[in-house]
């Protein structure tokens, strides 16, 4: 697939630093996995949903996504996501 973009609508809380606790991750073709940037983040002072924004991805015959979420003794933030959307070229 080329031409790989993924989106979704995302709401988060209670993160002290969100790219540090929320993350979206990407494997191509059975490789390890790698941080991908989310354009647009929650604010997190509400449950307001955003939407991510168009994120592209690494073109590849196999894709993997992975939304991976980490808390500590001290934060402990919510994270929510919905409407997952990938689009690409075959």
């Amino acid at each position: 697939y080329s031409n790989v973009t993924l989106a979704f609508d995302h709401a988060a809380r209670y993160f002290a630093t969100f790219a540090d606790e929320c993350q979206l991750m990407v494997s191509v073709d059975g490789g390890a996995y790698t941080n991908v940037t989310i354009p647009t983040v929650p604010a997190g002072a509400d449950w307001a949903f955003v939407n991510s924004g168009k994120i592209s991805i690494k073109s590849g015959s196999k894709l993997k996504f992975a939304f991976k979420y980490t808390s500590t003794t001290t934060t402990a933030a919510t994270w929510e996501v919905k409407n997952i959307v990938v689009e690409g070229t075959k």
